[in-house]
């Protein structure tokens, strides 16, 4: 699902002030006092020694045959001992601009205000409680913590020090199974780890960059879009292992301006040419390059996690909905409950959805009753579409209103109508959800 609780959509928008590349820079300094992470570090790179690396909760220092990192990850709901983890990976934090040769002009960063741990921690928390499975965010190379050069991503170099990743979590938690998300650059490496493993289960990829030669053609560049040499998924479906158990979902919008959706295509045939459960999946991606699909990897993995038929999973996007929010996301139990001073004016329950605010941002809550408590799954997203809260919220019902804890975003009735009102801007009169 999107970034559900405060999702992390990391495939993001590019930042109208650029920083300049320094090739020769030192190591950097990692902001660990403000619990975010330089651009800086994203743009040059950073090398961190073996005790600097253990002395920081949650990292592991891991060898890929020539060069050793410190790989950040960022837990929620693990235990000394795990049937089955869900992981994420996350989109690619960088861009290049380049000559006609395909020589580097210089290196962008991509929309980094996503740096801030506690969103990212609130994230995995949000996840758990609709996954009701331990739930992992993973720092790629050179991002988000994890030492390394993010220029050098989607190289050989990136897929064993991931996989090497993957086998030290598993042995410290005693993890039997897996389920794995990736977006974008995140679904390369889900796409290397298929063949690798035999302990995945289930894997959905969204807006994969999935056979780096066919966006190569495609896009008629001169070479790949880092400038280095690649692992390219579609090369390597041979080696992923026959498995009747395993369920792969690729998600793609065919209107895709970054990874064209014909090279996801190309991935998914070739794995049924393999013989494997793998289903294709178009959706509208967020963003104005159409590329923002990660929330649709999440649902998609949290509904069948919550045991939603594979056949309803697809069904639910070949037609059209009322609404983002979908019956399937109010499966199983919510994981948070809401504070009822007194019990809720009727008209309130069920789905409401607006487009409100100074930025008529669209925004939509269900209110449903479960084992005699209150729960809301509430959803909002920014204009663009590249950040996106949703998921159970703990909310506060006082008979006709509904009110956040800090009392910022509201849901009233008022003359048999129900409205939103974010802080002291204008009430929008909100329409019901009719479909379930």
């Amino acid at each position: 699902m999107k970034k559900l609780g405060f999702v992390i959509v990391l495939t993001m928008v590019i930042l109208s002030k650029l920083l300049s590349y320094d090739s020769n820079a030192d190591e950097l300094k990692i902001e660990q006092e403000s619990d975010t992470y330089s651009k800086e570090t994203i743009l040059n790179g950073f090398d961190v020694s073996k005790d600097f690396c253990s002395s920081k909760e949650n990292t592991l220092w891991v060898d890929d045959g020539s060069k050793n990192y410190c790989i950040k990850f960022y837990p929620f709901g693990l235990s000394d001992q795990n049937d089955t983890v869900a992981i994420f990976f996350h989109g690619d934090l960088l861009g290049r601009d380049w000559d006609n040769k395909g020589n580097t002009i210089k290196h962008i960063v991509l929309s980094y205000h996503d740096n801030d741990i506690k969103q990212i921690n609130s994230y995995v928390k949000d996840m758990y409680g609709i996954t009701k499975l331990p739930y992992i965010y993973y720092a790629r190379l050179g991002t988000l913590g994890s030492s390394g050069d993010h220029k050098k991503r989607h190289t050989l170099s990136e897929v064993k020090t991931t996989q090497e990743a993957l086998n030290k979590i598993k042995e410290k938690y005693y993890i039997r199974k897996f389920i794995l998300i990736g977006q974008s650059g995140g679904g390369l490496l889900v796409a290397s780890l298929l063949t690798q493993r035999d302990d995945i289960i289930f894997a959905a990829i969204s807006s994969g960059l999935l056979s780096v030669k066919d966006r190569i053609r495609i896009m008629k560049w001169p070479k790949h879009s880092t400038g280095f040499d690649f692992y390219d998924p579609i090369d390597h479906v041979n080696e992923i292992s026959p498995n009747k158990d395993l369920k792969i979902f690729i998600i793609g919008d065919p209107k895709d301006k970054n990874v064209p959706f014909k090279s996801q295509e190309a991935y998914y045939k070739a794995l049924k040419e393999h013989g494997l459960n793998a289903f294709l999946i178009k959706a509208g991606g967020r963003g104005k390059s159409h590329h923002g699909l990660s929330r649709e990897a999440e649902q998609i993995s949290s509904w069948w996690v919550n045991g939603v038929p594979i056949e309803d999973i697809l069904s639910a996007f070949k037609k059209k909905t009322d609404s983002e929010i979908l019956k399937y996301d109010l499966f199983g139990e919510p994981n948070v409950f809401c504070e009822v001073i007194q019990e809720p004016n009727p008209l309130l329950i069920g789905g409401w959805k607006c487009r409100g605010g100074k930025w008529k941002n669209p925004v939509e809550y269900w209110l449903v009753k479960k084992n005699n408590q209150y729960a809301i799954y509430y959803y909002y997203s920014e204009y663009s579409g590249e950040h996106q809260y949703l998921g159970w919220r703990p909310f506060k019902i006082n008979g006709d209103e509904i009110s956040s804890k800090n009392g910022i975003i509201k849901f009233f009735t008022k003359k048999n109508e129900v409205y939103f009102q974010y802080g002291e801007f204008k009430p929008w009169k909100m329409t019901q959800i009719k479909n379930k």
